[in-house]
């Protein structure tokens, strides 16, 4: 099943914002209650609550509290759901966890605030182009700035720390013929013409097998004296006044803003990406673990490495383009021409092969080492004619001379 998110931004009125509010301090609030619940059911029988039993339990508290009435029934429905999944992964990561891997846990907790709350199949519909009818809050404008593509299965309302709301719907797209005939021709007419290896890094945000490289716009790093300053400047005034609200929401926006730039960035680059190969390699980086006593940690974050590697397989998987995950261990030791280890820490730059002559970005050479173990591991090597160089290796580089790079975006 084929899902696909779209996101636009509402404009709700004073009045709509309130109601907004209201519905998710009483989703939040019902969300504690069924937590506890289940909690005193598990300590006094040691069973826990299914669905169903928390979906009667609501129908009790909506009798006993007429203010979760404010609420449309499908988004309380939906916290059981939300409960239920969340001790149904706790119980996976026990299970893990006994087996020797090395998690934690993480049961259940309360509540502060939610993010969103979701309506899983009633209470929206679209009334016209610009307004959108969402349950017990009312006509709100929405801006439509593209069509939605297959069928509404789930919608999401959000709101952010700098103020802004949005709805998200989860749509199936494997209803649409056009989208299914397209995704089933690609994966049978898979020949891999254009291939690729992509090395991620922080001098440049990526370098491509074929001498392509993506400088790192470093986005936190130029608004972080910025970003600093508001921080000063929210910490001097006092809690629960007026321009302590305006401080924090200053902060957000500028929080908010490095994070959308880092999102239109990512989005564009993996767009290109998409549109130039057919098949593309990538590390499979431990971004968790990178990120523990790391002095570049902060950069590490700016970078958005993982966020950039989802999208990049949330739109290979509607382009019908192969994604193929390389272990990162060894590609920057390895040469590219004759596979000798050639041993270098991160501070040099280029890789000069004393086996073969090869020299080149280091960066540059570590993405034909990743895109050379792809092929490799998914089977996909072949044999070639006398005379025929796989442009996985090879790409017209001469041994002697460092090869000329091309930007690719920016």
């Amino acid at each position: 099943m084929a899902k696909r998110m779209f996101e636009f931004r509402i404009y709700p009125t004073i009045k709509q914002t309130n109601r907004l509010k209201k519905q998710f301090f009483l989703v939040m609030k019902l969300y504690n209650l069924l937590l506890l619940l289940g909690r005193d059911q598990y300590h006094a029988n040691g069973e826990n609550l299914s669905r169903n039993d928390m979906n009667h339990a609501i129908t009790r508290i909506k009798e006993l509290d007429t203010e979760f009435n404010k609420v449309h029934s499908q988004v309380l429905q939906n916290v059981s759901d939300r409960i239920s999944k969340a001790y149904k992964h706790f119980f996976r990561r026990l299970k893990e966890k006994r087996m020797g891997k090395s998690i934690k846990a993480g049961f259940p907790r309360y509540k502060k605030f939610l993010k969103t709350i979701t309506y899983p199949q009633s209470g929206f519909k679209f009334v016209s182009d610009k307004l959108l009818y969402i349950g017990k809050v009312g006509n709100v404008p929405i801006v439509r700035h593209r069509p939605v593509i297959g069928t509404i299965k789930t919608m999401s309302v959000k709101w952010t720390r700098s103020g802004k709301w949005f709805v998200v719907f989860c749509c199936d797209i494997s209803d649409d013929p056009k989208i299914a005939e397209k995704l089933e021709v690609s994966k049978k007419e898979w020949n891999f013409k254009h291939e690729v290896g992509i090395d991620m890094g922080l001098e440049k945000f990526l370098a491509t097998s074929d001498n392509g490289i993506v400088e790192n716009p470093r986005f936190l790093k130029k608004a972080m004296k910025r970003i600093k300053m508001l921080q000063r400047r929210l910490s001097r005034k006092a809690k629960g006044s007026k321009n302590r609200k305006k401080g924090r929401l200053k902060l957000a926006r500028e929080q908010e803003r490095v994070a959308n730039q880092r999102k239109d960035f990512h989005w564009k680059v993996a767009h290109i990406l998409i549109a130039t190969y057919d098949l593309i390699a990538i590390e499979g980086l431990n971004i968790k673990k990178l990120l523990k006593d790391n002095p570049l940690a902060r950069n590490i974050s700016d970078a958005g490495w993982g966020e950039f590697i989802r999208i990049l397989g949330y739109l290979a998987g509607s382009a019908g383009v192969l994604i193929v995950v390389v272990d990162p261990a060894g590609t920057s030791q390895e040469c590219s021409r004759c596979h000798a280890i050639v041993p270098k820490d991160l501070s040099v730059r280029i890789h000069n092969c004393p086996y073969c002559g090869l020299v080149l970005d280091r960066d540059i050479n570590s993405a034909r080492i990743i895109l050379y173990v792809a092929r490799r591991t998914a089977g996909l090597a072949g044999t070639y004619a006398c005379g025929d160089v796989a442009n996985t290796l090879w790409l017209d580089c001469k041994a002697s001379d460092v090869c000329e790079t091309r930007t690719i975006f920016g």
